[in-house]
């Protein structure tokens, strides 16, 4: 998988590709609704995620993206690498 770059177009991820990124990232459920799923990490962090099988499109989750980049005072980059699982060697990130 090529390493995503802002401004690049986001891929189209799965609800349950997009949970799971946020479990191994330390968000744990907290409230679960008919339709959303409410995630929280150790800092407090609130994440809405909707339930179901649908996709996320890559509109949606440059938005997503952004909202956590700005909740948690990291860059939208920081986040995609972390989302996507893009482990960091030597100080420069890499795939």
């Amino acid at each position: 998988m090529p390493k995503p770059k802002i401004g690049l177009r986001l891929p189209i991820l799965k609800v349950e590709q997009f949970r799971r990124a946020l479990e191994r990232n330390g968000f744990v459920a907290d409230k679960d609704t008919h339709s959303h799923i409410q995630y929280i990490n150790t800092e407090g962090i609130k994440i809405t995620v909707m339930k179901g099988r649908k996709d996320i499109k890559s509109g949606l989750l440059k938005k997503i993206i952004k909202e956590i980049a700005h909740k948690t005072n990291r860059s939208e980059e920081e986040i995609i690498y972390m989302l996507f699982n893009i482990k960091m060697k030597g100080g420069e990130k890499t795939s």
